[in-house]
């Protein structure tokens, strides 16, 4: 059976890695079956191409007329950085000569262009308003200051997280960031639009209120009570202790700093998260 992500969370991954270069209104619950079938995806120049999930996040698949004008473009002896520089009037690109493999961006390129579209598209932050008010630091806003602390801490298949380590920061710079496993910055995804008007964990079952949480994939329940107050604060304690197993196993196989390790000790679950 192929692998089926939750939709919502495969189109997250598409403005992670695209921006807002496309629309993705045209997948639905209905035609999207799962990440190796294709879906229609627009571009906002060239309208409908069809690619499967798992091709578009990734190995960065995006319009195939696209591509076509950018390798013409390239024949011509236009520099490639001026193809697909995405600068927001703030981000500058330094290496100009240095930002594609072949015919693709490389890794560092793709990652300093989608940090500036997290931090400064407005059709973004219409899609996805947790990153209103977030910033690059000066320093980053040079790509090749950002290219020398993206060579040296990036791990191959890891994302870049900024409030891991400093909790509710909303600035990407060298001090506050760091590269994760999905799973780990998937724990710590605010969802402010799904959760309604009670706190994290919590629901309404009857004339109290229940709390559960997500677990490796699957819902555990974990009670009902009086409050919402009070379903909250068992939800807190089995997430907390879930981010602490998570951090055992993670930095007893290698694969987090003890930097990352501490900060997920340590976290702490807000009624407001």
């Amino acid at each position: 059976m192929p692998n089926k992500q939750i939709l919502s969370d495969v189109k997250k991954s598409f403005f992670e890695i695209h921006g807002n270069r496309y629309n993705y209104d045209l997948i639905t619950e209905e035609n999207y079956k799962n990440m190796t079938t294709k879906v229609p995806i627009v571009c906002k120049e060239h309208g409908i191409f069809y690619t499967t999930p798992n091709k578009h996040i990734k190995r960065h698949q995006g319009c195939p007329k696209c591509k076509g004008i950018r390798i013409s473009e390239i024949k011509k002896g236009k520099p490639r950085f001026e193809i697909r520089t995405q600068k927001f009037g703030l981000g500058i690109c330094d290496l100009e000569d240095c930002v594609f493999e072949g015919n693709e961006n490389i890794q560092s390129y793709r990652f300093w262009c989608n940090m500036l579209v997290r931090c400064y598209d407005k059709e973004y932050h219409f899609k996805c308003p947790t990153y209103i008010g977030c910033s690059v630091c000066d320093e980053w806003l040079l790509f090749s200051n950002f290219k020398k602390w993206f060579d040296k801490n990036y791990i191959e298949g890891y994302v870049l997280d900024k409030d891991i380590l400093i909790k509710g920061n909303k600035i990407y710079s060298p001090q506050t960031c760091c590269f994760v496993p999905n799973e780990i910055n998937a724990l710590l995804l605010k969802h402010d639009n799904k959760r309604g008007q009670y706190p994290i964990g919590v629901g309404k079952h009857g004339n109290k209120f229940c709390a559960r949480i997500n677990l490796y994939g699957k819902n555990k329940w974990i009670g009902v009570f009086n409050t919402k107050e009070d379903a909250f604060f068992a939800y807190k304690k089995e997430k907390e202790n879930h981010l602490k197993e998570i951090a055992e196993k993670y930095f007893s196989d290698g694969k987090i700093t003890e930097k990352v390790y501490n900060a997920l000790c340590k976290y702490e679950v807000n009624i407001n998260d």
